[in-house]
């Protein structure tokens, strides 16, 4: 049996480990007609072939049991058709081809999330009609997942990164020291560390100059703890503040190359809006005053 943690000691077994046969998750998936061009029957035969284990976040939505599938999954699903049907004829087709590429690609349920993390950015730069373009090379050979640009300012490279665990981010966090010259391995005992950890995965994709952002997605996956937003703040605190104690090679280069940190959840119950948006400035940043990133943070905290 499965079990939902959803904190205060409130813990529900459900039946997530009685999962339905593939008849039925296509059956479920025809529901959705824009997700059913993005992934199809084929993609979903080939992905129940695998473990339960090795599921991704939409391949266990699709198999669940009913009695999930009724309770909760059917509605994820359903946002999830409204972010596509929303964002099918807004953005153009080479962002609908990558945003579609990156649903179906292989991956496990912590990867997958962070995929509806950057559609979830998408339809907040769509709804405030923000121009964009993705998987932008600003350190080749790596990308960046967003570059927003305002008109007649500079242009504003986003990040995306999950709080949730997964062994590619476990694998990325323990090789993460091969880059910039610093001996650091992620301490996650303690939840501020595992924010400034997440964060410095990012950096050797970041130059000085450039506006760069790394978005935190928040949304809690049952098996993963994520911590609070005053965690996030305390962390980046201690990075960006203006506080005078020693910073760790993995601080020093964070507080060098990234210019804010913003943070959101994923609205399941809407399109997959993102939600209890929030933000940390870096007072030390050569960019802390310049327009675009004002605006964009201006755009990004209001309600």
């Amino acid at each position: 049996m499965g079990i939902h943690d959803f904190g205060d000691g409130v813990r529900i077994v459900s039946q997530r480990d009685q999962h339905v046969n593939y008849d039925e998750a296509l059956a479920r998936l025809n529901q959705f007609p824009h997700l059913a061009t993005v992934i199809n029957a084929k993609w979903l035969e080939h992905q129940m072939k695998k473990e339960v284990e090795q599921y991704s976040l939409i391949t266990g939505w699709l198999t669940t049991s009913p009695d999930d599938w009724n309770w909760a999954f059917r509605k994820n699903t359903q946002a999830l058709e409204n972010a596509l049907a929303f964002l099918r004829h807004r953005v153009p087709e080479p962002i609908w081809e990558k945003l579609s590429k990156k649903i179906s690609a292989p991956s496990d349920r912590a990867e997958s999330k962070g995929t509806l993390a950057e559609l979830s950015l998408a339809v907040f730069l769509v709804t405030h009609g923000i121009s964009f373009n993705m998987e932008f090379q600003l350190n080749p050979p790596t990308d960046v997942d967003f570059v927003v640009k305002f008109a007649d300012t500079e242009a504003v490279h986003i990040e995306m990164q999950s709080l949730a665990e997964s062994v590619k981010s476990q694998k990325i966090s323990r090789s993460s020291a091969d880059h910039g010259g610093f001996p650091v391995i992620p301490d996650f005992k303690s939840e501020e560390r595992r924010v400034i950890g997440k964060i410095f995965d990012k950096t050797p994709k970041f130059i000085e100059q450039s506006i760069t952002l790394v978005a935190l997605d928040c949304t809690a996956i049952p098996e993963h703890g994520n911590p609070a937003h005053g965690t996030i703040r305390d962390a980046l605190q201690q990075v960006f503040g203006e506080d005078t104690r020693d910073l760790s090679g993995s601080e020093k280069m964070i507080r060098r190359l990234v210019d804010a940190v913003i943070w959101f959840q994923l609205d399941l119950d809407d399109a997959l809006k993102p939600i209890e948006r929030g933000y940390f400035l870096n007072e030390h940043s050569l960019y802390r005053n310049d327009q675009s990133l004002l605006h964009w943070i201006s755009v990004w905290s209001a309600s």
